[in-house]
């Protein structure tokens, strides 16, 4: 079954990736919530209309199984949200009926490849004040179900059938749990957010196999960007926080919850999704500058943006998960226009936007800034250089050619996403600058 994607403009940020790269769309009043690789192929769950939603495409986007899936057993809403592969192969995905009324549970669905249900769950008491969910596969091929009820988070441990194994309740008030990995030893670490004395402030909590809390930790300070994803390696979490109008802010902690380091991206927009690249860098996705745009930054370690690429659509853009293909490709997906979206970026070997060793080689301040940037390139101060200012479409909008001059400024004639490119001697350099007000 094949289904006719339609090719969308895909406009990449100063040649950072290969010109074969390719954005498609698929069904209309289609959302996708949850993608993730299948052998060889692209899954993406969430809902459509009422219905939840399961698209299966190859890699090159074309479509081999899409389907709405309904459960005869309730009448209402099923909305899909956190899918995943499981351990015998298969698909499973978690969600809510009846979204915002009395008749509202958590569901979980196990699926066969074709989207046929296998077998099916429901849990009570699972009311999240705004559909987010979280399931991780547990190394027992069970799976670890996190969300809110009654404003507060718990934590649903299931087997591999779906019957209930435990459940923990935290009793933060307005507590919103966003993302969890499992680690090696079969604790779970999560992310997310709470509301106190009318200020959201973020934590991580650290739990053992059993849910029970190991430590804690928050964060609290006023207008913060909100912990919205994570991920860790064999020393660190990574936690991407955003918020309307703050820059996109990447938290380092360490494996036992303190804080090492929390730089500023400089890039203005909301990231719901933070994934492990193979060469230990990260990709993040989401809402970038402004909410007709979407987007995937690259970020090594220290939160250096190292190249981005955007999708401006035409009203309206999505983006809630991306991960890294076994090709090294990086894929996202979401709504763009009201239609299911699933973009993918060629990237052939370890291309980055600066050469390496010289990513500080720049100094952009204040950066993200409401009016001018002062531009310090200390690091070519006796040679010849070429600079040039892009946006975000890739046009080149100003320059400076043939300098030996290090200190340059530049006021944007409009707020969003700008790249500076410093061009010597055989070297490139780029880094990232963000106007929010003008």
């Amino acid at each position: 079954m094949k289904h006719a994607a339609t090719l969308l403009t895909f406009f990449i940020v100063t040649n950072c990736f290969a010109q074969n790269s390719w954005t498609k769309t698929y069904q209309d009043s289609a959302f996708i919530f949850s993608l993730f690789q299948y052998h060889e192929s692209y899954v993406g769950f969430g809902y459509i209309g009422s219905s939840m939603y399961y698209l299966r495409t190859d890699k090159a986007g074309d479509t081999l199984v899409w389907k709405s899936i309904t459960d005869s057993t309730f009448t209402g809403t099923l909305l899909g949200f956190s899918g995943a592969v499981t351990l015998d192969d298969q698909l499973i995905i978690l969600g809510y009926s009846n979204i915002n009324s009395s008749n509202e549970y958590l569901r979980l669905y196990k699926l066969d490849t074709l989207g046929n249900i296998i077998w099916r769950k429901y849990y009570p008491n699972t009311s999240p004040n705004g559909p987010v969910c979280k399931l991780v596969v547990a190394p027992d091929s069970g799976f670890a179900l996190f969300g809110t009820n009654s404003l507060q988070g718990y934590f649903i441990k299931v087997d591999k059938s779906g019957n209930q194994v435990f459940r923990r309740d935290y009793g933060y008030n307005y507590m919103y749990p966003r993302d969890a990995v499992v680690e090696a030893d079969g604790s779970y670490t999560v992310c997310g957010f709470f509301e106190m004395l009318n200020q959201f402030n973020n934590f991580l909590l650290h739990l053992d196999s059993l849910g029970n809390i190991i430590w804690t930790k928050a964060l609290n300070v006023a207008y913060q960007p909100l912990f919205n994803a994570m991920t860790l390696d064999n020393s660190n979490y990574y936690v991407v926080g955003s918020r309307q109008g703050l820059p996109v802010t990447l938290y380092k902690y360490d494996l036992s919850g303190n804080l090492l380091s929390q730089p500023s991206t400089g890039v203005m927009g909301e990231v719901y999704s933070i994934k492990r690249n193979y060469d230990n860098t990260l990709i993040c996705s989401g809402v970038i500058t402004t909410s007709d745009t979407v987007g995937l930054i690259k970020l090594d370690t220290l939160g250096n943006v190292m190249f981005m690429s955007t999708i401006v659509a035409l009203n309206s853009a999505e983006t809630y998960s991306c991960f890294v293909d076994n090709d090294s490709n990086y894929v996202y997906g979401g709504r763009l226009d009201y239609k299911s979206f699933i973009a993918k970026i060629n990237h052939s070997g370890s291309i980055n936007i600066s050469e390496p060793g010289e990513e500080h080689a720049i100094v952009i301040f204040p950066n993200p800034s409401a009016g001018a940037f002062h531009i310090h390139t200390s690091s070519y101060a006796t040679q010849e250089k070429d600079i040039f200012i892009y946006d975000v479409m890739g046009k080149e909008i100003f320059s400076w050619l043939h300098t030996i001059a290090t200190d340059f400024d530049f006021s944007p004639g409009r707020e969003g996403i700008y790249l500076v490119k410093v061009v010597s001697d055989g070297r490139t350099v780029v880094k990232v600058l963000s106007s929010n007000k003008y």
